[in-house]
Order: C-alpha cells, then structure tokens, then sequence
C-alpha cells in the first residue's frame, strides 16, 4: 500500500490540466465514444505505466534506500515546478481517424505519470500497486473533459493547476528533505 495511494495523488494532481486530458477532449468533441477514450486511457496507461514500473524494479536493486527515496523526490519536483508556472496544453491537430490513440498514447508518455510510477516502483518495489495508483488517477482525469463540455471553460484550470503544482513541489521537497536526513 505504500505505493497506492501516493502514486494515486501525485498522478491526479500532476495530471490536472495536462495534455492527456486536452486530447481526451478533442476525442470527444470528434466524437468519439466516453467508454472508448476511457478504454484508448487504461490500454495505453498499462503499457506505458507497466513498463515504467518495470523498468523502476529493475534500477531499484542499483540504488540504496535514501537514493531511492531521493529519486522519487526527484520525480516529483520535476512534476511540480514546471505546473507552478501552467500553460494549459490545446487538443492540437485533428483527433480523428487512427491517429488518434496514438497521438493519447504520445502525449500519456510525456506527461509526468510514467516518471511518478519509475520512481515510486523503485522506491517501494511495489510495481503493481503504483501502476495500479496510476491508472486510477488516470482514469479520475480523464472523466474531467468528458463530463464537462466546455473544459476547461468551466473550470479554473490555469488556478488549480497552479495549487496542485504546489502542493506537489511541496511534497518532493519535504521528501527531498526526509532522504537527506536534514530534517
């Protein structure tokens, strides 16, 4: 569990207002069907969140604890800062065709989430909880443009893009911190 639940947040708050959700929302608006984005999500967050996860398994026997620890840490500043200053991401060029869940699956892959679930998989040797956190969070986010219409019109994004960015620089810092033992 100790990989559940902080993949689960850290995901959910790097992925507020990301690029993922911009082209879940042009797949919509080219009409494509919620319960095949949604699908189109989960498929190409396994793979790329499976593989993440394996490949954190795998470097995790080559660093010691606090270096994992700092590695996460790590993996969070770096999904954090950049959020503290957001430029909200548009849904590009045309989402149509077979390109499509492509165009997910690139924009999934450059999003923080793959980094988050590396580090958090090398931290706590629990793969399959962290990619598990992840596909949740993925998923919560996912349904964002989907039930609104005008996102992100309707919503603040830019604001709470910014207070997540906070509280996740927060966090990695605070866990940056903790492996250093200055604290």
């Amino acid at each position: 569990m100790e990989a559940l639940v902080p993949v689960f947040i850290a995901v959910l708050l790097a992925e507020t207002g990301g690029t993922m959700q911009a082209q879940v929302q042009a797949m919509a608006r080219a009409g494509k069907s919620a319960g095949l984005v949604l699908g189109l999500v989960v498929i190409a967050g396994l793979i790329l969140l499976g593989a993440s996860a394996a490949a954190g398994v795998a470097i995790a026997g080559m660093m010691p604890p606090d270096a994992r620890t700092l590695f996460f840490a790590l993996a969070l500043l770096a999904a954090g800062v950049p959020m503290l200053w957001p430029r909200l991401p548009s849904a590009g060029a045309s989402s149509t065709g077979w390109m499509a869940p492509l165009r997910l699956a690139v924009r999934m892959a450059s999003d923080a989430a793959p980094f988050i679930v590396l580090a958090a998989s090398a931290r706590t040797g629990q793969p399959v909880l962290a990619v598990a956190g992840g596909i949740a969070a993925l998923l919560a986010q996912a349904h964002l443009p989907l039930v609104f219409d005008d996102w992100p019109g309707q919503l603040p994004v830019r604001a709470i893009r910014m207070g997540a960015g906070a509280m996740i620089t927060l966090a990695g810092l605070a866990t940056a911190i903790n492996a250093l033992g200055i604290g």
